[in-house]
């Protein structure tokens, strides 16, 4: 905790303050991937802003890595591609950034395969998980999500778990198996 005082040339008494400063310290990301990446799990990574991958671009994403979503970013990949395959013991895990209470936008993970994802406490609104279209979740985890769009449309889930998520969760066109 620290104090914070302030004078003024023409009032005698001193105003004092007590105000908690939070920090948060890791890599942040953001904006266009126009070379091949990759994230690793040692790594504590912070989406700040809308995170694109260029077309013929790979965005590949260790088992073990934890990405921590700002509020109103995105992960946009409409014709890159994303590796993203965790591991039963050592999931990949997509969440709210510390102290982060607003929403997040669009997971757009088009016509890609996520593997032992886990994403866990997510406020996703319009088009998030929905923009998952054509995507298939193969052993994933949805934990206390809440989304404002059809959770499953479009896309193919294999042994994935729904877990006190919240939302428009009704499957439209998609499959479960």
């Amino acid at each position: 905790c620290m104090v914070f005082r302030a004078t003024c040339d023409n009032i005698t008494e001193e105003l004092v303050q007590e105000f908690v400063l939070t920090a948060e310290n890791g890599v942040e990301l953001g904006g266009l991937i126009s070379e091949d990446m990759t994230l690793y799990p040692n790594v504590h990574y912070i989406v700040t802003k809308t995170l694109v991958v260029e077309e013929g671009k790979v965005l590949t994403i260790l088992p073990g890595t934890v990405l921590k979503f700002k509020k109103d970013v995105s992960i946009y990949i409409p014709k890159g591609s994303l590796q993203c395959e965790g591991e039963p013991g050592n999931m990949i895990v997509f969440t709210m950034a510390d102290n982060e209470t607003g929403y997040m936008k669009d997971l757009h993970l088009n016509k890609n395969t996520v593997k032992y994802v886990k994403f866990s406490g997510l406020r996703i609104e319009n088009e998030v998980i929905y923009g998952l279209s054509s995507v298939n979740m193969d052993n994933c985890i949805v934990e206390n999500c809440f989304t404002t769009s059809y959770l499953l449309d479009g896309n193919t889930l294999n042994q994935t778990n729904l877990i006190y998520s919240q939302g428009r969760t009704q499957i439209q066109t998609g499959s479960v198996t």
